[in-house]
């Protein structure tokens, strides 16, 4: 009988984790809380990723460097440095942000990583060292589908994430 009652007692308390909305330490709270975070980590990974474009495309090589894995900061660099060779310029024009899901997030130690599927409408042109447009169209966007993988160490004061890998859908 006494194995009952605990059974019960557990059930009644497991019934009120979950489905009171009004106890303070519930489930709907902690998934709440576990919502929140989600959405400001993605808010805040999708400012770091706008401001690594925007400096990928204007060439300025000084705010990728501290926004970049070394890895990653290399092959932005090379690209950037070969469109400067053909004294080609880039511009670009995020017409719309259609989502920023994340779609993997781990823990390696004490370093958080975070994947972020970013789907948007763009309009990219790469102009050749006379401005006449070789590569785009400026009356015609087309849909971009990325995928980013960030990461930060948790313990530090640093808000910033690290972009360490970048890949696109196969």
């Amino acid at each position: 009988m006494a194995q009952q009652l605990d059974l019960d007692l557990l059930t009644v308390e497991l019934d009120s984790m979950v489905f009171d909305r009004n106890r303070h330490e519930g489930l709907p709270q902690t998934l709440q809380h576990v919502r929140r975070t989600a959405w400001a980590v993605r808010d805040r990974l999708s400012l770091d990723t706008w401001r690594v474009v925007l400096a990928f495309a204007t060439g300025d090589t000084g705010t990728l460097k501290p926004l970049l894995s070394p890895e990653v900061f290399s092959n932005f660099a090379q690209s950037i440095q070969e469109r400067e060779r053909a004294g080609e310029t880039m511009e670009l024009n995020v017409v719309e942000i259609r989502a920023a899901d994340i779609v993997e997030a781990y823990m390696a130690g004490r370093t958080a990583h975070v994947t972020v599927k970013f789907v948007s409408e763009q309009i990219v042109i790469v102009r050749n060292d006379k401005g006449d447009i070789i590569e785009g169209d400026p009356q015609h966007s087309t849909e971009a589908t990325d995928f980013w993988t960030f990461a930060r160490d948790t313990r530090s004061p640093n808000p910033n994430w690290t972009l360490v890998a970048t890949g696109a859908p196969e």
